[in-house]
């Protein structure tokens, strides 16, 4: 966010134009690390001209924060990734989950990886195994109907909005899905064909310019293809899993109570029988809850 020294945050000007040309770059490149975006691409999203886009991508280029692939796509650098990743490594939360991460990883051979929240997005922040629909840096936007493992928690007012994202005739389904989530401590995303398509689309056009009506109209059409999370009757036999996540609260979330800031989620990416689902959730809560111990140290 930009400093706003002495005035109203809403409908400024930038302090220094060339500074935001380069950060509007790096924040393109972030929201989706996976997307290696054209000249093109970059140009259409920063609406800067060609000359100029060029002439910022030269000299992030050459400092090495940014590279260009033979196709001339453009992605962070790794070098400078491998920066952001140790200075996030020293924040109390990344550094209590990555061994939590990695052992899990190792005892139940799943992925797993933690997601952190950043205004309107979630972020995944560290993983421990592969996964391919995520990576560090991959953005999630909090809209129905997604990241319920942090809306199920949430107050009233930002459930209300939440749902407000989601087409009329599904309200009343996804409200009972979150009380559901709520009591029984976790979430399941559902695995079919079009669940990571979902998934991206959604993120797609969150990172866009587009209209709220257009994001909603779209919305209602994904619904369409996304039949999200379980009912507690549903699983007792084999589950198609994509995922299953369960908070992890920091001592200042559970004095907020209405607040789930951090997620831990491991994906099987497969039917799951339901006995073998109960160890999973059991590994994945015991994991949340020794990070969330790790934290108080």
């Amino acid at each position: 966010m930009t400093l706003n020294v002495g005035g109203d945050e809403t409908d400024r000007q930038p302090v220094s134009a060339p500074t935001r040309r380069v950060v509007s770059v790096i924040d393109h490149l972030a929201d989706d690390v996976t997307a290696r975006p054209t000249l093109a691409d970059i140009i259409r999203a920063t609406d800067m001209t060609r000359a100029t886009a060029h002439a910022v991508l030269t000299q992030l280029c050459t400092d090495g924060w940014t590279v260009r692939d033979d196709a001339g796509r453009f992605s962070l650098a790794p070098s400078f990734l491998a920066r952001i990743r140790h200075a996030a490594g020293a924040q109390p939360l990344t550094s209590a989950a990555r061994p939590v991460l990695a052992d899990l990883h190792r005892r139940i051979g799943l992925p797993v990886f933690l997601s952190e929240r950043d205004g309107d997005f979630i972020q995944v922040t560290e993983i421990a195994g592969d996964i391919a629909w995520a990576a560090p840096g991959t953005r999630i936007p909090i809209t129905a109907p997604l990241c319920r493992e942090y809306i199920a928690w949430a107050g009233g007012r930002e459930q209300t909005e939440w749902l407000s994202t989601a087409p009329p005739p599904t309200r009343d389904r996804l409200a009972s899905l979150l009380a559901d989530i709520r009591e029984r401590g976790y979430s399941v995303e559902r695995l079919g064909p079009e669940a990571t398509e979902v998934i991206q689309t959604l993120r797609a056009v969150h990172l866009t310019e587009a209209s709220q009506p257009v994001r909603r109209r779209l919305a209602e059409l994904l619904m369409d293809l996304m039949n999200s999370d379980y009912r507690p009757e549903d699983l007792d036999g084999d589950v198609r899993a994509l995922s299953v996540a369960a908070p992890v609260r920091s001592e200042a979330d559970r004095v907020a109570q209405n607040r789930v800031t951090s997620s831990i989620v491991l994906c099987p990416g497969t039917s799951v029988g339901g006995s073998d689902l109960a160890a999973l959730v059991g590994e994945l809560q015991d994991a949340a809850a020794e990070i969330e111990r790790a934290m108080l140290r």
